[in-house]
């Protein structure tokens, strides 16, 4: 009978002590789960705050440039005025810029090299002008337009102009396409 009440008495402790040492393998088991998991979630937090350094820098570019733009659309909008009201000398000394008004075209000395010769035609000036591209490169920028209108034989035509501004954003020149 001793034999009897002994061995249930012995599976009890063993059980107990393989419960308490199977309850120290589940702590530290799920404590290397949970580092494991605050490592990626601090990985995720780290590349998450590089992702919004990133976000922040382009803001600030992109507020940057729609500044330079609205600067850019506002002066070729002057030009295009003192084009139309053959103010060639408010161009020359308002934008410090060079060029030659011969027969109804507008030839810029920044242009005299070009391999094909490149003039506007100063009739266009004054046809309304709609806004197409913006382009900053890193020694110059370019604005683009349309302009629509009329030609001497009634139809309908459009005109593609671009006003390119130098590395310091000083006017260059403005042609078409």
């Amino acid at each position: 009978m001793k034999r009897s009440i002994l061995f249930p008495g012995i599976v009890l402790i063993v059980s107990f002590i393989s419960a308490s040492s199977d309850d120290k393998n589940d702590k530290q088991s799920l404590a290397l789960k949970y580092e494991t998991q605050i490592e990626e979630k601090d990985l995720e937090i780290s590349m998450l705050k590089d992702e919004l350094i990133l976000v922040k820098y382009e803001l600030e570019q992109e507020k940057k440039n729609r500044e330079k733009l609205q600067i850019f659309d506002h002066n070729a909008r002057n030009i295009m005025n003192y084009i139309a009201q053959n103010e060639f000398d408010k161009i020359r000394s308002e934008f410090d810029v060079e060029l030659e008004v011969i027969d109804g075209k507008l030839y810029f000395d920044e242009l005299a090299d070009a391999p094909v010769e490149q003039y506007f035609p100063t009739e266009i000036a004054g046809l309304p002008m709609y806004f197409s591209f913006y382009n900053p490169q890193n020694d110059f920028t370019e604005v683009g337009y349309f302009l629509y209108g009329y030609n001497q034989y009634g139809s309908e035509t459009k005109y593609d102009i671009h006003f390119r501004f130098g590395k310091e954003d000083e006017f260059m020149y403005v042609g078409t396409e």
